[in-house]
């Protein structure tokens, strides 16, 4: 199951920000509320992809944003993952058992972001 969001991680959701507590919890909301309405968009309400599942993720960052290091491009994407689930295209993010991150330009300079969500079978 993919979903294409409209928009990239918010710098201020990087572990290595310093923003304001207040800032990040808006910061958060609006991220996961975007990832949940690009899904119900795309998909509609589905029954959720079973645990465990992988997440391969696609960060096609704007033009005036730089290409992050892996390990801070994941964690930021956590409000992405997050509104997946309230989405209902997971049950719940305790079953995700890895992430894959790849990290372009957007030829268009907009920037967008793409998770696939991979039942793994045991």
């Amino acid at each position: 199951m993919t979903v294409t969001i409209p928009g990239t991680p918010h710098a201020g959701l990087s572990p290595n920000s310093r923003v304001d507590w207040h800032v990040k919890a808006r910061l958060t909301r609006d991220a996961r509320g975007l990832a949940k309405y690009s899904a119900l968009e795309q998909h509609g309400r589905i029954r959720p992809l079973r645990a465990p599942v992988m997440l391969h993720a696609v960060i096609a960052w704007e033009s005036r944003r730089k290409i992050v290091d892996i390990t801070n491009g994941i964690a930021s994407l956590k409000s992405f993952e997050d509104g997946l689930v309230d989405a209902g295209i997971m049950g719940d993010d305790r079953g995700v058992v890895g992430w894959t991150l790849k990290q372009i330009r957007d030829p268009e300079k907009r920037g967008y972001t793409v998770i696939t969500v991979v039942e793994v079978k045991s």
